[in-house]
């Protein structure tokens, strides 16, 4: 029988995604299950009960098959007692798809068998419209079942599973590596999966329930990037390195496709992998300075443009607001809890130098996004949140540069304010790690006053409310490479071009002390409460984080090599190997 004029296209479409020049391969952290007694569990959420449209997306690297392990598993199935919806290995090489519906017994839809290779990575996908379930495999489909039903049932309700299938009297668990897990409360069609196989999330999506990449590489904790924040405790699954066929680059939805939270999760955890280099944009300067802008060791300054104010003014190209990436939480420690009652944090003077350029950074949690909240304040210059939003602000400047993407409360953020010229995009707002504004010129700063953190004084209604950690300040714009070098660890104080560092790590009192050789000491205005919460800095350090973050230097072989030299008496052949500095 010939096919339909849409089969025929399918077909065609199906062909040419084969064709297509898969992503290359790129190492990047990810879950391993030994196919014992790990597992990820996410609990019983009411955002898991799907009515009844439904999508399931996984990449899996299987060491070993054996007939209902679960990847995806909401499912509960004891032959007289079955609900709920799942994605799991049919022990013959190949993938289930189950799901029960009232009225009717669980259905398991095979993708066949040999449809997936062990040790290798593949993309794996089950769709429900209320009609009809189909499979996906590398974005192709392999099997559909006819299969109405009014809505997914949900008696009795289990609690959702990555890496295995349990219910009252039988387990089995995954040997091998899961990735990229997205739950979806639309069915995606075939275009639509093959659009963002090989891409990472943005976690706005349209019809995105929950997505959790597994790609924390630390600590016992899987998190959601949707604005559900429905996080998962990871039970005796590892982190490892693995070369994976997708990319860290974020998949771009369809055109005029909104999520229904519009703004894209922030709350959760990062990968520790490197931000892509094309965010590494340099600062633009505009040779204003009154005093030589000076880099870190080792890292050239970018040099000056001629004639910085008297320039003509640079039409900018309208900058498109970028997907806030997800914070890792390291640890744990003692942090001061700012709420509506304190006065602010009274800090000296002169951290801003008049006419200069400068970067001011902080970690922030804000408790609310409830009116103005002032971060860091010299005079009547804020960095600050409103309305949501980060902004910043020189009395001078008509409007307040602002970010894009809304802030949600109660989330870890890395803020960073680079201002490097007068002319509209010289300053830039990063919001962890990516640039994020709408390119307003901001004058300089012609006055300074007094230093104040987490509010100001003489701004109506500007107290933060939340949680701070290392605010500091330095005398250059800061380029986003040496933005991310050190993000996520806290500073010595010693960094060259720090003029502050306020670590917020005291633990009791009322005193914020300066790491850094100005000692500019910050005094609460109000009764201080101190917490042990998750925070986001990297508190302990593997043996190559230590060796580079004291010496800059990355190259092992030559340090021992110097070592064992200083241990001989006679004398070595001339040592040629470079070194590589940070």
């Amino acid at each position: 029988m010939a096919k339909s004029k849409k089969g025929q296209e399918e077909a065609s479409n199906s062909r040419e995604f084969l064709n297509m020049t898969k992503p290359t391969e790129s190492l990047q952290p990810v879950l391993v299950f030994n196919g014992q007694n790990d597992a990820v569990n996410l609990g019983k959420k009411p955002q898991f009960k799907i009515e009844k449209k439904i999508t399931l997306e996984a990449w899996i690297c299987v060491a070993s098959q054996k007939a209902y392990t679960g990847i995806i598993s909401n499912i509960y199935d004891t032959g007289s007692t079955e609900s709920g919806y799942g994605l799991f290995l049919d022990g013959k090489s190949g993938i289930y798809f189950g799901l029960k519906v009232p009225s009717v017994g669980i259905q398991y839809l095979s993708s066949g068998a040999n449809t997936i290779i062990l040790n290798q990575w593949h993309h794996i996908a089950g769709t429900y419209d209320g009609q009809e379930m189909k499979l996906y495999v590398d974005g192709i489909e392999k099997a559909q079942r006819a299969y109405p039903g009014i809505n997914i049932n949900y008696n009795p309700e289990n609690d959702l599973l990555f890496g295995m299938f349990k219910d009252n009297n039988e387990f089995h668990t995954v040997a091998g590596k899961i990735a990229e897990i997205r739950l979806w409360k639309v069915v995606r069609t075939q275009q639509k999966i093959q659009n963002n196989l090989y891409q990472r999330l943005a976690g706005n999506e349209s019809g995105l329930v929950g997505y959790w990449p597994l790609n924390e590489g630390s600590n016992n904790t899987t998190h959601d990037r949707t604005s559900n924040a429905n996080h998962g405790v990871i039970h005796g699954a590892k982190w490892e390195q693995s070369q994976v066929p997708f990319t860290m680059q974020i998949a771009q939805e369809e055109p005029g496709k909104l999520s229904e939270s519009a703004s894209a999760s922030p709350n959760i955890a990062a990968s520790p992998s490197p931000v892509p280099t094309e965010q590494f944009r340099p600062i633009g300067l505009t040779g204003e300075l009154s005093e030589a802008a000076t880099a870190p060791p080792n890292v050239a300054p970018t040099p000056p443009q001629p004639s910085g104010e008297s320039s003509p003014p640079v039409t900018p190209t309208p900058a498109t607001p970028q997907p806030i990436p997800p914070v890792a939480l390291q640890g744990r420690q003692m942090v001061l809890v700012l709420d509506e009652k304190h006065q602010g944090i009274s800090a000296g003077g002169g951290a801003l130098k008049p006419q200069g350029r400068f970067t001011i950074e902080a970690w922030v949690y804000p408790a609310t996004n409830a009116g103005k909240q002032v971060i860091f304040a010299e005079g009547e210059t804020l960095f600050y949140l409103e309305g949501g939003k980060l902004k910043f602000q020189t009395p001078r400047a008509k409007e307040a540069i602002a970010s894009g993407n809304a802030i949600q409360p109660k989330s870890w953020y890395h803020f960073a304010v680079v201002r490097g010229g007068s002319r509209a995009g010289d300053t830039k707002l990063y919001i962890n790690g990516v640039q994020n504004d709408n390119q307003i010129a901001i004058p300089a700063v012609l006055a300074v006053g007094n230093t104040y953190l987490g509010g100001q004084p003489d701004v109506p209604s500007s107290r933060f409310q939340g949680k701070l950690l290392e605010v500091r300040v330095w005398r250059y714009g800061r380029s986003l490479s040496e933005i991310e070098a050190n993000r996520l660890y806290p500073l010595t104080g010693r960094e060259l071009g720090l003029l502050r560092c306020w670590s917020f790590d005291e633990k009791s009192g009322i005193t914020l002390h300066d790491k850094t050789t100005n000692r500019a000491l910050g005094t609460l205005s109000g009764d201080a409460v101190w917490e042990e919460v998750e925070i986001p800095l990297k508190l302990k350090l593997d043996a190559q984080e230590v060796l580079v973050r004291s010496t800059g230097l990355k190259d092992y072989g030559y340090l021992f090599k110097e070592m064992a030299k200083q241990q001989k008496t006679e004398a070595d052949p001339p040592f040629r190997r470079g070194r590589i500095w940070v």
